[in-house]
């Protein structure tokens, strides 16, 4: 098993390579209204990293490349890589984070030689500064879209040297040309690419223009594909996800206080807690006169701006590194010492803690996604 490590910086590295600017991937402050909590690694660059776990051998003729994304991969947090080979020949890496499926790669070899594909071309403009906004509702199958974009030789030179992988940088010209696609195109800002396969093939041909082969408005799910005159072609499955409105604390707060509930010294646990509606409903708790304490995996522990909002009831809002999907984590009781736990109100969480290490991975993943009780420090 190998170990899969993105750092902050390849993030910037790989959008000055591609083209691909989209803000979830770039702009802190519009990533944590998103609902992820934090930049998300860009799809592409994520495939760069899992394809540096294969030998010199194999990565020096990557013919083609399919990826399947079951979660958002985050920078600065190591993910297990396993590497399989098939019967035809073909191999399989899959990224996970505790267990849990992240992405699936499977990577088909051939004869790749040739030499270095020089700059392309296409289209009549230049790359996009600003990523479009396209609805699938806009889109229709067999549409066709212009796009104007320039590869050169070289791009990914630096960011193929850091990863330590051995592919030809043709692969990687094409598979920041997919981000692209995908993330400043269609639909462009709020794009989640689902899955996506490239082909490095010399001998393509085309203009670069897009075709859009599905679209399902129901899921808000695109589908198109594209060549590169030199490079090869690309298939895309892209999701246009929603951004949420940002949930307001002191609304829930006043929501709270119509319930037949004295929340003032009790304690909350709440898994999920650390961004987004979590978040927003864990500082309610605070405003209410709760001590709170939210879980999370990944710093910050609780938004900045959000705990600067709450004034004193800032100080009963308390962030704890853990994973709740990791039994023997989950196992851990508050400790007694804790602002507004008593003894007893430990005993009391660690037993629903104690549920939730007992049941098997998938009981622990549902229950991750839900708030225990509140439990007064008296009882």
């Amino acid at each position: 098993m190998l170990a899969v490590h993105v750092v902050p910086h390849d993030l910037s590295r790989f959008a000055e390579s591609s083209g691909d600017l989209n803000p979830l991937h770039l702009d802190a402050d519009y990533a944590s209204r998103s609902g992820f909590g934090a930049e998300v690694v860009q799809g592409a660059l994520t495939v760069l990293h899992a394809l540096a776990g294969l030998s010199a051998e194999d990565a020096a003729v990557v013919r083609r490349v399919r990826a399947r994304f079951h979660a958002a991969v985050y920078s600065a947090q190591a993910y297990a890589l396993d590497v399989r080979r098939a019967e035809n020949g073909s191999v399989r890496l899959e990224l996970s984070d505790g267990g849990q499926p992240i992405a699936t790669v499977d990577v088909e070899l051939g004869d790749t030689g040739g030499p270095v594909v020089g700059a392309v071309r296409v289209g009549s403009g230049e790359r996009r500064r600003q990523a479009a906004d396209r609805a699938p509702a806009e889109l229709h199958t067999g549409q066709c879209l212009p796009i104007s974009y320039r590869s050169d030789p070289g791009d990914f030179a630096d960011l193929l040297g850091r990863i330590g992988s051995g592919v030809r940088e043709e692969v990687a010209r094409l598979l920041g040309w997919a981000s692209y696609l995908a993330g400043m195109e269609v639909p462009g800002r709020q794009s989640l690419i689902s899955s996506l396969t490239v082909e490095f093939d010399p001998a393509a041909t085309g203009d670069g223009s897009i075709q859009v082969a599905a679209v399902d408005e129901r899921r808000d799910l695109v589908r198109f594909d594209g060549a590169l005159p030199g490079l090869g072609r690309a298939e895309l499955a892209v999701v246009a996800r929603a951004v949420p409105a940002e949930p307001d604390a002191h609304v829930l707060a006043a929501a709270l206080a119509g319930q037949d509930v004295d929340l003032e010294g009790r304690v909350a646990v709440l898994t999920g807690g650390s961004r987004g509606f979590g978040a927003a409903f864990a500082a309610a708790l605070a405003l209410r006169g709760a001590h709170v304490y939210v879980t999370h995996r990944r710093d910050p522990g609780f938004p900045p701006d959000l705990l600067a909002g709450l004034g004193t009831a800032a100080g009963r809002v308390h962030a704890v590194r853990s994973d709740a999907a990791d039994p023997a984590e989950c196992a851990r009781p508050i400790p007694p010492s804790a602002p507004g736990c008593a003894s007893t109100c430990s005993r009391r969480r660690a037993g629903w803690t104690s549920w939730c290490s007992t049941r098997s991975r998938a009981s622990s993943r549902w229950c991750r996604g839900r708030t225990p009780p509140i439990v007064p420090p008296s009882t």
